[in-house]
This record gives C-alpha cells, sequence and structure tokens, in this order.
C-alpha cells in the first residue's frame, strides 16, 4: 500500500477492515491514525485498545513529524 493509490474509497469502507487488511499485507508495518473523527466504536477501539498512535486533525507539520517520529520508535 506504501506508495500507491489506496484501491478502495476508504470513507466506505470500515477502518477496522481497512486496518485488518493492511497488518495482513503488511505485518509489523508502523501505523499512525489520522482522523478528525472517530465517530466509530470500532474505531476507537483500535486507537484506545489496540494502542494505535492517534494524531488528531488538524496538526501541524511540527504535531505531524513529532508523530510519525514516535511511530516509528515503536
Amino acid at each position: 500500500m506504501l506508495g500507491r493509490e489506496t484501491p478502495f474509497p476508504v470513507d466506505r469502507v470500515p477502518m477496522p477492515f481497512i486496518f485488518d487488511r493492511f497488518r495482513t499485507l503488511r505485518p509489523g508495518c508502523p501505523v499512525l491514525v489520522c482522523s478528525g473523527y472517530l465517530g466509530t466504536p470500532q474505531l476507537q477501539a483500535l486507537v484506545q485498545d489496540g494502542g494505535l498512535p492517534f494524531l488528531p486533525k488538524p496538526f501541524t507539520l511540527k504535531q505531524l513529524v513529532g508523530a510519525v517520529k514516535e511511530t516509528m520508535r515503536g
């Protein structure tokens, strides 16, 4: 998926499905969730219970760089 266009419209596919599919294709690859909305219980669970780093929108370039660095550190 990295460096390629997403093969489906993300707004029509549940985020947990996307995450599970990504983990199947790229196990161990760091994931940073960036969103302005954590509206579904499933997405909230991925971020809160699943331990995924989350960067709420809007964010500054400095915040993005910091979040990416932290995510890459694991």
